[in-house]
């Protein structure tokens, strides 16, 4: 490995997946790992020089995702929000191709388009998702692609979570379940959070909206954009274990196999790659 302008290289023979999870534990958590590969596959279709690739995540909190991809030379452009969130993105970030700023994503009015704009995990957390769609839309190159996940609504791993969540904090059960969360071996939900953000001024889940797949193309469809490719998270198997390693375990395969069988209406969650609509 070597570097060249603040940009880690790979060397001929190294794994690309080894030089970028080095730089996050997103893929430490139920579905990272199949995220970040979904993300960084995506990129690489594109068929372009990377640094010649624009990258804006908007609500991109401590940066765990966008850090693996500015690893692989990508110009990246991390945008939130919360300021304790954005500072600890700095702090993370090695790299001289990827820049955070704080601001309200959805209201951003970057200088030019980017030529992919993500948006991860974000929909279900605000009132008004549309508002944050139109953005997607707007910062987008006319001939870009955005990459939108969410989770899935009505999904059984959303249903267990808020289940969880009213035993924890209308009935006290808090550290009974954490306790048998460590038995069990599963990540720990706080850690998970903060993974992902240091903000954490939500209750539970903190989800206000509970996406279905129609229901969310619709979404879509009025914000300008339009789904050109749907792929499945994982079934749940997933959430009721541990992720220490950086390769797919046994049950990571399996549950993501599982979840391409089934309908998209039983998956965890969804990547969405989209485009500008037409017509």
């Amino acid at each position: 490995m070597r570097t060249e302008k603040g940009i880690i290289v790979p060397d001929e023979h190294e794994p690309r997946k080894a030089t970028y999870l080095q730089y996050t534990d997103y893929h430490r958590f139920p579905g990272g790992l199949k995220k970040l590969e979904f993300v960084v596959e995506t990129l690489r279709r594109l068929g372009r020089d990377p640094a010649q690739v624009s990258v804006l995540s908007l609500g991109c909190g401590n940066g765990s995702l966008l850090l693996p991809l500015a690893s692989l030379g990508y110009r990246i452009l991390g945008v939130d929000i919360h300021k304790p969130s954005i500072e600890l993105a700095r702090q993370r970030n090695p790299f001289t191709n990827a820049q955070f700023e704080v601001a309200d994503a959805s209201t951003f009015e970057p200088a030019e388009g980017f030529d992919v704009v993500i948006c991860s995990e974000v929909l279900e957390h605000l009132a008004e998702p549309l508002r944050m769609i139109r953005t997607i839309e707007r910062t987008m190159k006319d001939d870009g692609q955005a990459i939108i996940t969410v989770p899935n609504g009505q999904g059984l791993r959303e249903l267990l979570g808020r289940i969880e969540d009213h035993l924890c904090d209308r009935l006290g059960m808090r550290r009974l379940l954490r306790g048998v969360r460590r038995l069990l071996g599963m990540p720990d939900p706080d850690k998970k959070r903060t993974m992902h953000t240091l903000n954490l001024m939500q209750d539970g889940t903190g989800h206000v909206q509970f996406f279905s797949l129609p229901g969310l193309r619709r979404r879509l469809e009025r914000g300008g954009l339009e789904i050109v490719k749907v792929a499945k998270s994982f079934f749940i198997f997933s959430v009721f274990t541990g992720k220490r390693g950086d390769e797919w375990t046994a049950i990571d395969r399996f549950d993501s196999w599982l979840a391409d069988l089934l309908p998209a209406s039983m998956a965890s969650g969804w990547y969405l790659l989209c485009r500008k609509a037409r017509g």
